[in-house]
């Protein structure tokens, strides 16, 4: 029953709802599933950082993402369960939990949940099953903090808030945090355009405007962020793009129907997609694996 619950969490996870509402102070065992990736996975100054790069970017309408990984940060530092630990193997994980967005978006919805069974028993789940003890989830200050919003799909409740375009780039542009756990930098393109440099390590690059980025290794995430037309030099069999499910659907397939060009050109291979809302072009690449595409 115990592996069952934490496959429907995961599930809820990988296909994260972001409508928002009222808190109603009682603690389900998804919202401490939630709660413990977050710590786990966002619960870190590297990820605060980022997201106000994000709140920069997109200004989001919601209050709940303006310092929203605050508590998961203080619960981090200050309880008994060595938080850091955790994280520190999630981050090593890495490799697994982007192998299961990767078959999810290949073969559907379900396929990934062994690949992240096996990332998340010695990562998430020992911080899940500390949550879910009695003395710790009735804690006001554990309900306080990990009391997610929702809505009650009451449309008369005025704390219902129907997200807009930037707050569900957002919560993408968030998302790419536990998917890429062991990034190092995390770049979002100005929203007219630029031109972005990664390194040797895991970057996430989140792509707008008329923007070239050029990379020299390392496991790294383009993300679809907007309307777009780039260029990607260095783009390699480690490299992943990254599609927001919200835009493109959660399969290879659904991102498929949104494609009106693919060609192979003298440059590399060129995409474009919503009639060329979205230009992509990854210089010197002639081919690209299916499981290095990722809808989340």
């Amino acid at each position: 029953m115990q592996k069952i619950l934490v496959s429907l969490c995961a599930a809820a996870i990988l296909s994260a709802n972001v409508s928002f509402g009222a808190k109603d102070g009682v603690l389900s065992d998804s919202e401490l599933y939630r709660g413990a990736l977050y710590a786990v996975a966002l619960g870190k100054g590297k990820a605060k950082a980022a997201t106000e790069k994000i709140i920069a970017a997109y200004s989001p309408q919601s209050v709940y993402f303006k310092n929203n990984l605050d508590p998961y940060i203080e619960f981090a530092a200050k309880e008994p369960i060595n938080v850091p630990y955790h994280q520190s193997l999630y981050e090593g994980m890495q490799g697994v939990i982007t192998l299961a967005y990767a078959l999810q978006t290949f073969r559907g919805p379900g396929a990934g949940n062994n690949a992240w069974g096996w990332a998340a028993h010695d990562t998430i789940d020992p911080i899940y099953a500390y949550l879910r003890s009695e003395h710790v989830r009735t804690r006001p200050d554990i309900i306080a903090a990990f009391d997610a919003e929702h809505c009650t799909g009451n449309t008369d409740d005025p704390a219902c808030i129907e997200p807009q375009i930037n707050d569900q780039f957002a919560f993408f542009a968030q998302g790419l945090m536990w998917v890429f756990p062991f990034f190092q930098e995390f770049q979002i393109a100005p929203e007219a355009g630029g031109t972005l440099k990664g390194d040797f390590d895991t970057d996430i690059f989140i792509l707008r405007g008329n923007t070239t980025i050029s990379d020299s290794g390392g496991m790294d995430a383009y993300a679809i962020g907007w309307a777009c037309d780039v260029v990607i030099d260095g783009f390699d069999e480690d490299d992943f793009l990254v599609f927001p499910s919200a835009f493109f659907g959660g399969t290879l397939a659904d991102i498929a129907s949104h494609l009106s060009a693919a060609a192979d050109t003298p440059e590399g291979l060129h995409f474009e997609f919503y009639d060329g809302a979205v230009r992509i072009t990854l210089r010197n690449v002639h081919s690209i694996g299916a499981l290095q595409i990722i809808a989340f």
